[in-house]
């Protein structure tokens, strides 16, 4: 399978499947071409593989088995990103943070080949929200709790007692607060986040125009570590917004948030924080929010707010 073959295959249509053997050789040319495929793909366009059963041929399994066995091969065929996956993963998610973090590592050099920036973007935000969904949802029935009654605002508060976590009429802000924090200080993971973080808007005043700013220097930078983040935030500006931010207390106190905090620890916060401003995109309130910009919100149509979320976040129950 060439790069020119896979040209012309797409212009009869978007998604061609590619079928192959289920014996070793046929495994090995489905990865080839996988790869083979990545330079070239562009929004709009992908492959899916599918495998035959060990020992047959589409010939030996429609003489077998007929026509719909063979059909039901081609409809069992995977997207191009669920096939590097499992290629790397065998299907089972590493257990230690090493060996996810060499995983993500691979799956990253994939990620990178994508010339198209969207989908290169997508790729890695995919890859790793698997890599390390495993590490999110340890702590069982208790995580699950959290999800149900404003989850990032209970992890948030989780190093101070949970004196504050819930009660804040500015719960939106600190969950905004919370992605900038993480990408500031740990600004490797940026790639594979850059499309969530440019999806979300925070609103007017100073948060919303760190963000912005964030993503123009991390886009032009992207080798700058955390303490290098700061200081080009600094030169064009941003050294207030910066000093308000990690001033907050919720951020400073919390070791999640640390910039030596491991991947596996702040990755969960990450998800989490993004599933909730997700959410709220869809809530008939949130105009008044983002109207309201960095003052936050009154604490009745907060309550409102909150109420909304337990009916529409994962986990609620009737």
């Amino acid at each position: 399978m060439t790069e020119d073959q896979i040209k012309l295959l797409w212009r009869v249509v978007p998604q061609p499947v590619l079928c192959f053997d289920g014996d070793a050789a046929g495994q090995k040319a489905a990865a080839r071409a996988a790869e083979r495929a990545l330079p070239l793909l562009a929004s709009g366009y992908g492959l899916r593989l599918a495998m035959l059963p060990d020992g047959e041929d589409p010939d030996s399994l429609i003489k077998s088995d007929g026509t719909p066995a063979m059909s039901q091969v081609l409809e069992a065929a995977l997207p191009l990103s669920e096939v590097l996956w499992r290629m790397e993963t065998g299907g089972r998610i590493p257990k230690t943070p090493e060996q996810r973090a060499a995983l993500q590592k691979r799956l990253k050099e994939y990620a990178r080949q994508i010339t198209d920036s969207t989908l290169r973007g997508h790729f890695s935000a995919q890859f790793n929200d698997r890599v390390w969904a495993g590490a999110k949802g340890r702590g069982g029935g208790r995580g699950a709790a959290k999800t149900a009654d404003w989850s990032p605002s209970m992890e948030l508060g989780g190093d101070l007692g949970g004196e504050v976590a819930g009660k804040s009429p500015d719960s939106l802000r600190h969950a905004q607060r919370v992605l900038l924090a993480i990408i500031i200080n740990h600004p490797e993971i940026f790639e594979g986040v850059e499309e969530t973080l440019g999806h979300f808007s925070f609103g007017v005043g100073h948060l919303d125009q760190l963000r912005q700013e964030l993503i123009s220097v991390l886009v032009k930078n992207a080798e700058l570590e955390s303490d290098g983040v700061k200081d080009v935030l600094r030169q064009h500006g941003f050294a207030e917004s910066l000093e308000v931010l990690f001033r907050d207390p919720l951020i400073r106190s919390n070791r999640v948030l640390k910039a030596d905090a491991p991947e596996e620890k702040f990755r969960p916060l990450w998800n989490e924080n993004v599933a909730l401003l997700h959410t709220l995109e869809t809530a008939p309130e949130i105009k008044k929010i983002r109207q309201a910009g960095d003052a936050g919100i009154a604490e009745e149509d907060w309550e409102r707010q909150k109420a909304l979320l337990q009916e529409t976040m994962p986990g609620h129950r009737d």
